[in-house]
C-alpha cells in the first residue's frame, strides 16, 4: 500500500495484495515508516515473499518508534511473516473476528462503543476479513455479503413505509418506494469480492 511513510498519518486502511520485494525494507502495508509517520487501525493480509531483517507482516522498517503504530494488525498465516516492525500479529481466525478489532477501538457498523462514524464492517465472524463500510453496495442490507433474496425481503418488508433509518430506504428519501427498488436492482446478485481464494 505504501512504500515510504515520511511524517504521514495512515489510518483506517488495509492491504491484501502480495508483496514481492527485490530488497528490504518491505511489509504487507508499509515498507518503511519514519520520522513522525503514524499508523492507526490498519491491517494487512498479503503474502510477503521474503523474510528476515527489514521484512515484516505489516511494516518492514519503523524508524518512527513503536508508539507510532497503534491498534494495527497483520495475518501471520496468510502473510508468511511471524514478525513486523510494528503492529500485532494475529492468526487468520482472529483476523476474521469482530472482537479482535473492537477491543482495539475500531469503529464498526452496528456498534457505538468506538464511535458512530461506522468506518468498518464485518458481516459475520470467521467468514471474511473486515472491510471499509463504504466499500459495500448500499443494497447489501444484511448478512451474508452480496445483494440477494435476504436483502430483497428486507426491502419488501419496509415497502411504502416512511421514516428515518429504514433499512430499505436506499436513497435516504424517508420513503421506501420505486426509487429504492431501482437502486436495488443495480446491485442485484452482485457479490462482494473478498480477495480470498475460492
Amino acid at each position: 500500500l505504501v512504500g515510504r511513510n515520511l511524517s504521514g498519518q495512515i489510518s483506517d486502511s488495509y492491504a491484501m495484495g502480495a508483496v514481492q520485494p527485490a530488497n528490504a525494507p518491505a511489509g504487507g502495508l508499509i515498507a518503511k515508516n519514519e520520522s513522525a509517520g503514524s499508523v492507526a487501525r490498519c491491517f494487512s493480509t498479503g503474502y510477503v515473499t521474503k523474510t528476515g531483517s527489514g521484512f515484516g507482516g505489516l511494516i518492514g522498517q519503523n524508524a518512527a518508534g513503536s508508539s507510532a503504530i497503534a491498534a494495527s494488525f497483520w495475518d501471520t498465516i496468510s502473510s508468511g511473516q511471524s514478525a513486523s516492525a510494528g503492529g500485532e500479529g494475529k492468526i487468520t481466525s482472529q483476523m476474521m473476528q469482530l472482537a479482535t478489532f473492537t477491543a482495539a477501538g475500531w469503529d464498526f457498523l452496528g456498534e457505538s462503543a468506538n464511535g458512530t462514524a461506522d468506518k468498518w464492517r464485518l458481516c459475520q465472524d470467521l467468514i471474511d476479513y473486515p472491510g471499509l463500510s463504504w466499500d459495500w453496495p448500499r443494497a447489501d442490507i444484511a448478512c451474508p455479503d452480496g445483494v440477494e433474496f435476504v436483502d430483497y425481503a428486507i426491502l419488501a418488508a419496509s415497502w411504502l413505509q416512511t421514516g428515518s433509518g429504514l433499512k430499505g430506504d436506499l436513497d435516504d428519501s424517508g420513503l421506501v418506494d420505486l426509487a429504492d427498488l431501482a437502486l436495488f436492482t443495480l446491485y442485484w446478485l452482485e457479490g462482494f469480492d473478498t480477495g480470498l481464494p475460492s
